[in-house]
């Protein structure tokens, strides 16, 4: 698969010895005493692609009539270094958690990169959640800023973000306008605006990022369970998770160079995740409908 560690592994996997127990690997240790990063193994040129090889395609709803947007690898990484740059000007601790509330688009796949090529820790929210289910996994996780747009519009319909956002009382936001530069509403004091958030690193752009590479161990993303049988509960992905998602595409699914990939989810749940380290790893495509995958606008989409 062409995975690139910063420190290889002692081995693939050191089993537990008679008698020996671990709470923290009760089955063994998988790539004990390895470093990586796995956004850089997202965006680094590779056997598995080239920089001009397509990463992202994606489509607006209502835009059945336009041709799909497309942007390659080069473009990708350039985009997330810049986010990356962005989020170290903020001063945060390496290691603190950062959340994203927003549907799943190409804004929100280079800022979840970013987080993770930064030495970072993504929390996922749901798009859907309402005040009080962001707030419990922004208190159970710590967060320190959080990444969502004012507005999500479905069809005819505006549907209110960032004021759910403001109501469960989030830190730091981290804002983007959904129409043009304008917001819905006025931003909190302290709250950036997305131009604003960029601002701070746009001297660095096009510069590379020195990606942050950390234990195996290390924490990437907190995932949520759903929160229907009582508090949610936290589950943490380490920087082996990522390997295993691409694994299991490459083996089960068996993505390759040159495929496209469309799941409809959201980085709230683990497939948003899934689909971004199952395609980029493996040299394919991710393809991302910004609307309802209902109607006949994403059959025209995956038809494209």
């Amino acid at each position: 698969m062409n995975i690139s560690f910063s420190k290889p592994p002692e081995c693939v996997l050191r089993e537990n010895l008679p008698g020996e127990s671990s709470l923290s690997h009760p089955g063994g240790q998988w790539l004990p005493g390895a470093s990586i990063n796995p956004a850089r193994n997202c965006l680094d040129e590779n056997g598995k692609r080239s920089l001009n090889d397509t990463a992202i395609i994606w489509r607006d709803e209502n835009h059945d009539d336009v041709p799909v947007q497309k942007m390659t690898f080069k473009e990708l990484r350039e985009e997330v270094w810049l986010v990356a740059y962005a989020l170290e000007a903020l001063g945060l601790e390496k290691g603190s958690a950062i959340a994203i509330d927003m549907p799943m688009h190409v804004k929100s796949v280079v800022i979840y990169l970013a987080i993770v090529l930064a030495g970072y820790v993504v929390v996922s929210i749901a798009d859907s959640f309402a005040a009080a289910e962001i707030s419990s996994r922004l208190n159970i996780s710590n967060a320190k800023v959080i990444f969502t747009q004012d507005l999500i519009i479905r069809g005819d319909k505006s549907i209110p973000l960032y004021s759910r956002v403001v109501d469960a009382k989030a830190p730091l936001a981290v804002v983007i306008p959904t129409r043009g530069s304008e917001f819905s509403m006025e931003l909190r004091n302290g709250d950036l605006s997305w131009h604003d958030f960029l601002d701070r690193a746009n001297s660095l752009k096009g510069k590379e990022f020195v990606a942050v590479e950390q234990p195996v161990e290390a924490f990437t993303n907190i995932l949520f369970s759903s929160g229907t049988t009582g508090e949610p509960k936290a589950i943490p992905w380490t920087n082996i998770t990522p390997l295993k998602a691409a694994a299991d595409a490459w083996c089960h699914l068996d993505i390759r160079k040159g495929d496209i990939v469309s799941w409809p989810t959201n980085l709230g749940w683990m497939m948003g995740p899934w689909l971004v380290y199952a395609s980029l790893i493996n040299g394919a495509s991710m393809a991302l409908y910004n609307g309802s995958p209902l109607g006949s606008g994403f059959a025209k989409f995956v038809q494209v």
